[in-house]
């Protein structure tokens, strides 16, 4: 899908695909945008990142120890695709954007778009290295004009639709479909 960015949103993405590259990776992921919005650093959601204390160099560290043992390493020419995750995440920007009644993806809505996507490689990195999340959340909304007392009221709104999706068997709920609801709501 071709997206329409602000310019420090292109230079985000492009930093990601020099940073999957340089890591020998197939598929450009979450965690490498997270790489490329921290680095980018213009941007709102750099400067964010960077007053939570996420540094480059440890989640580079992060991504090598964690990420990349796991994936392994291929060789890259040419341009990267997204993992679906990563295309997610984009696609939740655009929404983002256009929610704000902006045209362009900024920094800022890739960000908030990662945060609500709790089950992303870059979401769980920020996690491990310490940082909250809903604080990270607020600061984004506050930055994009919000007031204080909207941006937690959409907090709150957010936690009560992640508690309400939280399942008991969540790998059950992701790989299979529930007959019983779907023949209840006459989708049989």
């Amino acid at each position: 899908m071709q997206y329409h960015l602000t310019g420090s949103a292109k230079k985000t993405l492009q930093l990601a695909e020099k940073a999957a590259k340089a890591g020998s990776q197939s598929a450009l992921g979450t965690e490498h945008i997270l790489l490329g919005l921290l680095q980018e650093g213009s941007g709102t959601a750099g400067r964010i990142l960077q007053e939570a204390g996420v540094r480059a160099d440890k989640l580079r560290e992060l991504m090598d120890k964690l990420v990349n043992a796991e994936t392994g390493t291929a060789q890259t020419t040419g341009r990267l695709e997204m993992t679906p995750r990563a295309s997610f995440v984009m696609d939740n920007a655009a929404e983002e954007a256009a929610s704000f009644h902006q045209e362009k993806i900024g920094t800022d809505h890739i960000l908030l778009a990662m945060i609500r996507e709790t089950d992303c490689v870059a979401t769980r990195l920020l996690y491990t290295m310490g940082v909250n999340l809903q604080k990270v959340y607020l600061e984004v909304l506050q930055a994009m004009g919000m007031d204080a007392a909207s941006a937690r009221e959409e907090l709150q709104s957010l936690r009560s639709s992640a508690s309400e999706n939280v399942s008991a068997t969540p790998t059950l709920e992701r790989y299979s479909r529930d007959l019983t609801r779907m023949a209840a709501a006459g989708r049989l």
